[in-house]
């Protein structure tokens, strides 16, 4: 909901790309300032462009690259 408090180790966002790849979904997450997360998520997830979204992340095991 708009205005919720999101736990820690949470981020909000829309599915801006979604590519179904057989054993998974490719999904690219824009946050409200512009940042894009690529998700992969079993490929059951009913995942849609333009759908809100809240994508929970274990920080241990988090990989960010140097844009």
């Amino acid at each position: 909901a708009a205005g919720a408090v999101l736990e820690p180790g949470t981020v909000a966002g829309k599915g801006v790309d979604v590519t179904f790849l057989g054993n998974l979904v490719d999904c690219y997450v824009g946050l409200p300032d512009d940042t894009r997360l690529r998700v992969q998520a079993s490929a059951d997830a009913l995942l849609e462009v333009g759908q809100s979204v809240v994508v929970r992340f274990d920080p241990d095991a988090v990989t960010v690259f140097a844009a």
